[in-house]
């Protein structure tokens, strides 16, 4: 009986090995942004040439990605060059300008396989501006997941309504699928820029001068002009919760909006804590002490992972790396996310990523908090669980809140107005007990009026549906 063979002891590196393996990344990307920058300049045989070794280089890695990228540059490539040859360019024309674009999308496929993105960061540190390159990396990567995961409910849902099973079928949805898709990606990066404005901004002062929030005679409109919201008056305390309520459409998140500072007033008198909202540059609206948390999570996270989105906007404050990560980590373990504090935003529930968000503001330590439908993603105990939370993080140091919902089901204990809106004008602004009275939510639109012959008339209590 033979005896097993010993394990021989592992091979420690040598200076220069080590030396090549720290610097095999730098030289990968060195070169994935040679090729890049000489695919832009070079003529198509050029480009043709860049992209074939690109190919080889994927085969070589044997990278299952690879693929993807490889069926998008065709896909590319031969999108552009049939609308170029309907367009009227000859063929081999149309060919050389699809080439560009592909050998582009097949090497970043190449630089894909060939670099650990881990290995990226670590480089990254330390450099501001790789940092804010890899950064960006980051948000791409987990928007690009969140984006295809979408473009795969939306195929699905139109194959359930469809019914059909032939590849014809498949086929033909695909131009529906990526049109949506692009309008959704286009929306999203709207987004997602203003909430890195707001995450970000530092200028302003810390000290509130004045109501958080005071309106009067404002009217809000978009771009088309066309009024949105009208608000006769409306004073917000320093410190007070208020709870704004009305149904989809009805101008509550324009509200919030113009309390971020994210849309001017169009006509009337409006200031927030202390200083006036007026017209003109965004960033002179802008105040590091409001937050803003969305109804969509995915339209304000940044970072690839919750405790790189929770420090991103301390980290914009010039607070140092290090504290900005530990605090980031409290604020974690206080909305019980502390576990998870490491794992891509992409893997994490709707309702987890929207605690993210919601860390995400308060580890700023905001006077003014906006937070707009922040539990209408969520099952009844999840949303009673962020509410508390919410609550909780809110003691120290207290802040105003204005909680938009038309779930009057989850509105906090906190919250002691209630300030109705329906069809583009606050209609009521007064105690939540006389603000839940049947009639003035029949009059906003939050319950069905009763048949005038039923026991359950205006003139009941009972009606209420809290």
């Amino acid at each position: 009986m033979q005896s097993e063979r010993p394990i021989p002891p592992a091979r420690r590196l040598t200076a220069v090995e080590r030396a090549l393996a720290m610097h095999r990344p730098w030289a990968r990307l060195a070169l994935a942004g040679t090729a890049l920058i000489a695919n832009a300049a070079a003529p198509p045989a050029g480009s043709t040439a860049l992209g074939v070794a690109a190919v080889a280089g994927l085969l070589a890695f044997r990278a299952r990605p690879g693929a993807v990228f490889l069926a998008a540059a065709v896909a590319q490539g031969s999108l552009l060059a049939g609308l170029a040859w309907l367009g009227g360019l000859p063929l081999p024309a149309a060919l050389a300008l699809a080439a560009r674009p592909a050998a582009g999308i097949a090497w970043m496929a190449w630089l894909a396989a060939a670099v650990d993105w881990r290995d990226v960061r670590r480089l990254a540190q330390g450099s501001a501006a790789l940092e804010a390159v890899a950064e960006l990396a980051d948000a791409a990567l987990a928007h690009g997941t969140l984006l295809l995961r979408s473009l795969q409910r939306r195929n699905e849902v139109m194959a359930l309504r469809d019914g059909r099973r032939s590849r014809s079928a498949a086929l033909s949805r695909i131009g529906s699928v990526l049109a949506g898709g692009f309008a959704e990606a286009m929306d999203r990066a709207s987004r997602l820029g203003e909430a890195r404005a707001l995450r970000a901004h530092r200028d302003m002062s810390n000290t509130c001068t004045g109501p958080a929030l005071r309106m009067r005679e404002v009217s809000l409109a978009y771009a088309d002009g066309i009024p949105r919201l009208v608000v006769p008056s409306l004073d917000l305390a320093p410190g007070e919760w208020i709870a704004v309520a009305g149904p989809s459409g009805s101008g509550k998140s324009t509200l919030l909006r113009a309390a971020a500072g994210l849309l001017p007033p169009m006509e009337g008198e409006a200031s927030r804590l202390g200083m006036p909202l007026l017209p003109g540059p965004l960033a002179g609206r802008l105040d590091r002490r409001v937050a803003l948390v969305l109804q969509n999570p995915d339209d304000q996270l940044i970072g690839a992972t919750p405790l790189d989105d929770v420090a991103w906007g301390l980290c914009r404050r010039a607070v140092a790396s290090a504290d900005a990560r530990a605090r980031a980590a409290t604020m974690l373990d206080l909305l019980g996310l502390g576990p998870m504090a490491s794992v891509p935003l992409a893997q994490l529930s709707f309702g987890q990523r929207q605690r993210v968000a919601l860390a995400a503001a308060l580890v700023c330590e905001p006077q003014l908090l906006l937070c707009d439908e922040v539990t209408s993603g969520l099952d009844p105990v999840a949303a009673r669980r962020l509410v508390r939370a919410l609550e909780a993080a809110a003691e120290a140091p207290p802040m105003a809140v204005i909680w938009v919902t038309h779930d009057l089901g989850s509105l906090p204990a906190r919250a002691r107005r209630l300030v109705l809106v329906h069809a583009g004008r606050v209609v009521l602004d007064a105690p939540r007990a006389l603000a839940l009275a049947p009639h003035h939510l029949e009059a906003a639109g939050l319950v069905e009026p009763a048949p005038p012959d039923s026991p359950f008339s205006l003139a009941g209590t009972t009606r209420s549906p809290v």
